[in-house]
């Protein structure tokens, strides 16, 4: 409503003719009184003078007329004071109504000034449009430009524009539920894309109802942009696809590992005990080399499934991308210039710095890979945060290749998905880091388009205080001095063809071995044997595993080294190697030297003057 509605305007034009009436009318009977006592003055009947005889009936009314007029002009008077009275009272009534009604028009002009600073804050683009097919926008409100780039202004002239904004792949369907809308009269509920001038792409809940103003149907509703909301939903279910697939490939490995370390292990026997010349000695190498390349497969369906048994030390990133910048030159090629833009301040992480090594080299052969002719590859390092807010140090590797589509995208980080020829990649290269990321207690995040290259962007939780110094290999090489030690060795391995492999291994060093098939057989040995000097133990066995089993054994024996064996550890063996080094850890499949080493460095450690059985 405003001071121009008709209603309003023939109120306001009624009390203008009230007040110009009344002052009027009150001097229309003001000259009627005066005129009234005029005429009863000047009749000669009023003075007392003789009055002419002109027969019984007039001579009467000539008496009696002077007095008529009198009372006549008086009543004039007094129906004029009545009036203006009236008139008085009806202008002070329209003045009130005009009043009310202009103290409405601010209380409603006011009203509508905060609906509309209040629809046009909330982070919504609400609109107004006229249904029939000719219709206009009716109102549009400004967020629709920080939306999609298109003013408001443009979208009033042109009520199609933003149609031309919707996603192709959506638009189909969403004209479909548009002329439902229409032609039921039922609200709209519609997710769906837009893509802005700028090339974004931004997913929208739309949402509007019908309804009749003034004879004409109009529909009203908002956008409300979704698009966090969407990305986070892929995310979810990417990983909800990647648990499962971790899951199914994590088992693949388990039973992989335990078949490939009987062949490990068997065919780097054969190969100690056959000479140089022997004719079926290359026959033998082949299956060491092939077992080697699928146990080097079987580690990164490990990586993937985040079941490796990592050793996180406190390192600055900015070191660790120094230290392999110039391997990477060399692993790319000249045609890659790599370009490290590392933060001036510590980006200190609790990561394993192997893996990190591996997720940073695996990116970049990701990168060239991607970049046939060439190009750059530029690693950025800076602080951040984490979803939950807490501070994060951000490592960001972007390329300038060919890009991937949406499709791609979706399956990027899944295992043995490549889009390259056949035999020139796994597709374990990017499930290595995925899983390594999510391990460390990371997240990773890829974006890409076709022709625009790729970024991905990896953030770890930043750590307070110094870094670690840096490790040596050396520090727990095994003593010479413990070569050739005689020890009680139990051996407990459910998978009855690694267990006997490793116990041929065993007891060709000379150790005196017993085993077992789960823990509780191994209580039992115990119980029946003298105190043990080492104990060899797989981790994951029914009735009772190894984590258990090591626990209960050092009730009685705190000090005894453990070897922990598996192929697909889950995180309680990671919390099971300890910082004084009894316990070790040897992931599936592994050689005879490889056992060598890791008991001679356990002996070393526990006691040098352990005792030999006899």
């Amino acid at each position: 409503m405003n001071m121009t509605d008709p209603k309003t305007v023939d109120v306001r034009d009624r009390v203008r003719r009230r007040r110009t009436l009344a002052p009027i009318t009150a001097l229309l009977g003001l000259a009627a009184t005066a005129l009234a006592f005029t005429v009863a003055w000047v009749h000669p009947g009023a003075r007392g003078e003789p009055v002419a005889s002109g027969g019984a009936f007039w001579g009467g009314v000539d008496q009696v007329a002077p007095w008529i007029v009198l009372f006549l002009g008086i009543a004039a008077s007094v129906g004029a004071a009545i009036l203006v009275e009236v008139m008085r009272r009806a202008q002070d009534s329209a003045h009130l109504l005009l009043t009310e009604l202009e103290r409405k028009h601010v209380e409603l002009d006011r009203s509508e000034r905060r609906y509309r600073e209040l629809v046009e804050r909330i982070p919504l683009v609400t609109y107004v449009y006229e249904t029939d097919p000719d219709g206009a926008i009716l109102y549009t409100s400004p967020q629709i430009q920080d939306l999609t780039g298109v003013s408001a202004e443009e979208h009033l002239r042109d009520p199609d524009l933003w149609l031309s904004l919707v996603h192709e792949d959506d638009l189909e369907r969403v004209t479909v539920e548009l002329e439902q809308h229409i032609a039921t009269e039922e609200p709209l509920v519609s997710e769906y894309r837009l893509v802005a001038r700028d090339g974004t792409i931004r997913w929208v809940d739309d949402r509007s109802v019908i309804d009749e103003v003034d004879g004409v149907s109009v529909s009203s509703g908002y956008w409300q942009d979704i698009t966090a909301r969407k990305e986070l939903e892929v995310r979810l279910q990417q990983a909800q696809r990647m648990e499962a697939v971790g899951l199914l490939a994590g088992g693949i490995a388990h039973d992989f590992n335990n078949i490939l370390s009987v062949i490990t292990v068997s065919s780097q026997v054969l190969l100690d005990e056959m000479d140089t010349d022997d004719p079926g000695r290359p026959d033998v190498e082949a299956i060491v080399r092939a077992a080697d390349r699928v146990a080097g497969l079987t580690r990164q369906l490990v990586a993937f499934s985040r079941r490796q048994v990592l050793r996180p030390e406190r390192i600055d990133v900015n070191d660790a991308v120094t230290s392999i910048d110039t391997i990477l030159s060399r692993l790319l090629g000249a045609d890659v210039q790599v370009i490290a833009d590392l933060h001036d301040e510590p980006c200190v992480v609790e990561v394993d710095p192997g893996q990190l090594e591996q997720v940073i080299v695996n990116l970049a052969v990701n990168a060239r890979d991607a970049m046939p002719d060439g190009g750059i590859l530029s690693i950025t390092t800076s602080l951040g945060t984490l979803d939950d807010g807490s501070d994060a140090v951000m490592l960001i590797v972007r390329d300038t290749g060919q890009g991937m589509d949406d499709a791609v995208l979706g399956r990027v980080f899944e295992p043995f998905f490549t889009t390259k020829e056949q035999g020139k990649g796994t597709g374990l290269g990017l499930a290595t880091v995925y899983g390594i990321v999510q391990q460390s207690r990371g997240t990773i995040v890829a974006r890409s388009a076709p022709g625009l290259g790729t970024t991905f962007e990896l953030a770890f939780p930043r750590i307070a205080g110094q870094i670690a110094e840096s490790f040596s290999p050396t520090a727990s090489a095994p003593s010479a001095a413990n070569d050739g030690a005689r020890l009680r060795i139990l051996l407990v391995e459910d998978n009855d063809d690694v267990r006997r492999t490793i116990h041929r291994v065993l007891e060709r060093l000379g150790h005196d071995v017993r085993e077992a098939a789960n823990g509780e057989e191994a209580l039992e040995v115990i119980d029946a044997w003298e105190p043990i000097q080492l104990l060899v133990t797989d981790v994951a066995m029914p009735r009772m595993g190894g984590i258990e089993l090591v626990q209960r054994v050092r009730i009685e024996q705190p000090d005894v080294p453990v070897v922990l064996m598996s192929g697909f550890p889950g995180p309680e063996a990671e919390g099971a190697v300890d910082p004084d080094g009894l316990t070790v850890f040897m992931a599936k499949p592994f050689g005879p030297s490889e056992l060598v080493e890791a008991i001679n460095s356990l002996v070393a450690t526990s006691d040098p003057a352990l005792p030999r059985s006899e």
